[in-house]
């Protein structure tokens, strides 16, 4: 923990010839000031275009002289920035990440420009039939909760944004309090000085304001959106915090109803039922409670109602009579060999501490990893009861 309260982690793994970078601030889409949506992605586009040592396309120049990659992402909770170098290499990373933490060059040509990347990112997404329909159903769903923010923005909000709303955003966001730098792979020792030489002398920044608890819809709500072909159900339910245990064992529930072809739901829905392409969930993973999607693909000519009353009555069943042990340990190991897969390399290990230190507490991932390995179809039940009930969506 650096003096200005920037926290430096090292992963040390010698079994490649490579350092992988990950800078997380705790600042993201939920944070933007009021009419400012899509600000947050903006300033992650701005990053890669000038600071005070590294011009306009300059960092993706030198990444690429030496065999290296970068890449960057904006969330609710946070924006990350990575890098892959060999490990001959890493300061190239640390030099980056503290000169433009320290300040962008706002040009305005590059500022222009990326702003035309950025409503051609937003009509590309709504013009797509699964991103305009989950935008929409999204918007219903958290109404004007900051998680109900678009991350790319709206081109309402994007088309009016200066630099200078841009650059207030990345003095308060962008700061070394909010910063954890995880470091992975072939890591010297020496490493830890510089990141103290380098990000020690920035300063910290001024409190963002705290994000309140959603309150998620007390009745369902319909939305209907027209685009293309092809009929397509998403259905939005709360769910918990990522760091809840409730977070593991609803993950794990709903694996076993929709996830591989054993599964209820695939088996109704799809194989036996021949009345969708295919059924999918997902789990937002966020600081507060965040959001279940239960997505479906119907085949011509199927009657909708038919297939809700299959979802409905399986959402039921689900809550009123649990799953049986057997489906419980099915969903454990997909969920297992998930896990497994997505720690196979050094980039997605240091990805893991870096979440965790950044939003979910150091323990984070050993702490999801023993709620999977011992949980029981009671708490699975407890949480099917608890968040799978299709009126609140």
């Amino acid at each position: 923990m650096l003096g200005n309260g920037m926290t430096v982690a090292c992963l040390r793994d010698e079994s490649a010839p490579v350092v992988a970078t990950a800078l997380w601030y705790r600042a993201g889409t939920a944070h933007e000031p009021g009419g400012q949506e899509g600000v947050a992605h903006f300033v992650e586009h701005m990053m890669f275009r000038g600071s005070a040592r590294f011009g306009p396309g300059e960092i993706d120049r030198l990444t690429q002289a030496v065999g290296g990659s970068n890449n960057a992402y904006t969330s609710h909770d946070s924006t990350v920035y990575v890098f892959g170098l060999p490990r001959d290499h890493w300061r190239l990373a640390l030099e980056v990440e503290a000169d433009r933490m320290a300040g962008l060059s706002w040009d305005p040509a590059a500022f222009e420009a990326e702003r035309s990347v950025i409503l051609e990112e937003i009509a590309e997404v709504e013009d797509d039939p699964w991103d305009a329909l989950e935008l929409a159903v999204l918007d219903a769903f958290h109404g004007d909760h900051a998680y109900g923010r678009r991350i790319l923005g709206r081109k309402s909000t994007v088309t009016v944004l200066g630099a200078e709303e841009l650059a207030a955003f990345h003095r308060s966001a962008c700061a070394p309090d909010r910063a954890v730098l995880t470091v992975a792979g072939a890591v010297p020792p020496e490493i830890l000085v510089a990141a103290e030489d380098l990000f020690s002398p920035l300063e910290a920044a001024l409190p963002l304001a705290p994000i309140e608890c959603p309150t998620p819809p007390t009745n369902l709500r319909r939305v209907r959106v027209r685009r293309g072909e092809t009929r397509r159900g998403l259905l939005a339910l709360p769910g918990p915090a990522a760091a809840e245990a409730d977070f593991v064992y609803l993950r794990l529930a709903l694996t076993a109803l929709c996830g591989g072809r054993a599964s209820p739901l695939q088996r109704l829905l799809v194989d036996e039922g021949e009345l969708c392409r295919g059924v999918s969930s997902a789990l937002t993973e966020t600081v507060h409670p965040g959001t279940v999607t239960l997505a479906l693909e119907l085949l011509p000519g199927v009657d909708e109602e038919a297939v809700e009353r299959v979802l409905w009555d399986e959402l039921a069943r689900a809550r009123c009579q649990g799953l049986d042990e057997a489906a419980v340990e099915r969903g454990r190991r997909l969920l297992l060999s998930d896990w497994l897969f997505s720690h196979e390399t050094i980039e997605l290990r240091g990805a893991t501490l870096g979440a965790g230190l950044a939003l979910f507490g150091a323990d984070y991932a050993r702490t999801q990893l023993g709620l999977l390995t011992s949980v029981s179809p009671a708490d699975v039940e407890r949480a099917a009861r608890r968040y799978l009930d299709p009126e609140r969506g």
